[in-house]
């Protein structure tokens, strides 16, 4: 799906209108090519409040080209705070207690803070991820996180979007792609109910991301 698609998927799932890049100045998106043959890419130019850097997670080439787009990005004076989907909501508090001293804090203190099992397993190679946190610190950036937790989800799947605060009026379309898309990544080794009750963990999550796109685009986010 293209990066486009996925932030109108965004939008809907928020509850906000989305008819193209002139009517809403919502997203500007930058792809980072995954082939690592790839000429380096130019660096973005700031001009709409939210910034999507695509990824694959294991591609060391490409989170590479994203770290260099993010420092030129920097480099230009902007100050857009740092979303990251490494990092659960339900650790937002802990985060911000790091800076409540006026000290800046340290990568590990904000790794171990913010995400999953203290940055010990919960899948997120910190290798890659690292750096971006680093320079955030070094520009002042707010870091917020911008994901759910397994538990969240896990509750979801279970009770469903509205017990936990989310709006179950979700597009028939989006949640049958949603579906689809898991039911394909899992090789047909889950049935089609446990995909929809997969796909509405993944709503909650993007309608968390979405929200928190929205919160914080008046000073610019990146993603």
């Amino acid at each position: 799906q293209s990066a486009e698609g996925s932030v109108v998927d965004a939008a809907r799932l928020a509850g906000q209108s989305y008819d193209g890049p002139m009517k809403l100045a919502l997203v500007l998106t930058l792809l980072v090519a995954g082939c690592a043959a790839a000429p380096p890419s130019p660096p973005p130019v700031f001009t709409r409040p939210v910034l999507l850097f695509g990824e694959v997670h294991d591609n060391a080439v490409q989170h590479a080209e994203r770290l260099r787009a993010f420092e030129a990005l920097l480099a230009t004076g902007a100050r857009p705070a740092l979303a990251m989907e490494q990092l659960d909501r339900d650790r937002q508090a802990a985060i911000d207690a790091l800076f409540a001293g006026g000290a800046r804090p340290t990568v590990e203190a904000v790794i171990a803070a913010g995400a999953p099992g203290g940055g010990q397993g919960g899948g997120w190679n910190w290798t890659f991820y690292r750096p971006f946190v680093d320079a955030a610190l070094k520009a002042g950036l707010p870091i917020v996180a911008a994901n759910v937790s397994r538990e969240e989800a896990r509750r979801v799947m279970r009770e469903g979007l509205a017990p936990l605060g989310f709006d179950p009026a979700v597009p028939a379309d989006v949640l049958a792609a949603h579906t689809r898309d898991i039911l394909d990544s899992h090789c047909g080794m889950i049935d089609e109910p446990m995909a929809g009750r997969m796909a509405q963990a993944q709503v909650a999550r993007d309608q968390f991301m979405a929200q928190v796109l929205a919160r914080h685009a008046g000073r610019g986010v990146v993603l």
